[in-house]
């Protein structure tokens, strides 16, 4: 619009002559601008929730490290399988994994033939319940031990052997012959057994021992002191079978110990 003129000019101007402001015209506004932005996908993932993907490289890494650290040699300490905020990953099936195969497959063999020829007799189901589950229990001890620690050194690998061949003896001590296994296997097997938990025992004495790291060791030495006292104490209650001349009673004292470290531990 026209600017309006001075206020004497307006005084001397008469009524036609003045000029009747007029209001301004809108402005139109102005459209929005959409500019496109590219988004990486790489970096929206990196904010984002980790996926399989990530996850997939998290388990490469980890696997890479525990097979680049393993220790080896006549003795290393046993390592702790994994620490508190690693990555688990899956482990691969190594020579021990199938030497202890073998043995519960020959155990099965034995105890079901056992249970196959004396079955007519109440001895047979008693020898099949209480050899059985000795032999898981062993297993048991086994498996609490390999979930948790990592131990490859010469002096670790023979207890491995010792103790895969005393699980076997036992279990080969399971003869059909009554009156032999009456007389003689039934209280190898027993010895077979008592080995195989002196083994164990060794194996949460070495970890009782080794000196607490900060971070490291301090639970791991309570729960190998708890194993340890579980082991002992059951290597004791297997020694009342020496005490009992029938497969009942020796029997019966297998059955017995089972129960014990269910109920207690």
């Amino acid at each position: 619009p026209s600017p309006l003129p001075p206020i004497k000019e307006l005084a001397q101007m008469a009524p036609d002559q003045m000029v009747t402001p007029t209001a301004p015209t809108s402005i139109p506004e102005e459209a929005p601008v959409k500019i496109d932005v590219a988004v990486d996908d790489d970096a929206t993932s990196t904010q984002s929730e980790p996926d399989n993907r990530d996850h997939e490289i998290a388990q490469k890494a980890a696997h890479s490290k525990l097979q680049h650290d393993r220790p080896h040699g006549l003795y290393w300490p046993a390592k702790r399988l994994l620490e508190w905020g690693e990555v688990q990953t899956g482990r691969h099936a190594s020579w021990n994994d199938l030497f202890w195969d073998l043995i519960f497959v020959g155990t099965a063999f034995k105890v079901g033939d056992f249970f196959k020829t004396n079955i007519k007799h109440s001895y047979g189901p008693l020898v099949l319940v209480g050899t059985g589950l000795t032999i898981v229990n062993t297993w048991s001890h086994l498996l609490q031990y390999r979930c948790r620690f990592e131990a490859n050194s010469l002096y670790h690998k023979v207890l491995d052997i010792l103790e895969g061949l005393m699980t076997a003896a036992a279990a080969h001590n399971v003869v059909v012959d009554v009156e032999a296994f009456r007389a003689y296997n039934m209280y190898a097997f027993v010895v077979m057994v008592l080995i195989c938990r002196a083994v164990q025992a060794v194996r949460r004495l070495e970890l009782v021992l080794l000196t607490p790291k900060p971070g490291e060791y301090g639970s791991t030495r309570s729960a190998a002191l708890d194993m340890l006292v579980r082991t002992l104490l059951e290597m004791a209650l297997l020694c009342v079978a020496f005490v009992f001349d029938s497969v009942g009673g020796v029997m019966s004292v297998l059955i017995g110990v089972w129960l014990v470290q269910v109920t207690l531990f």
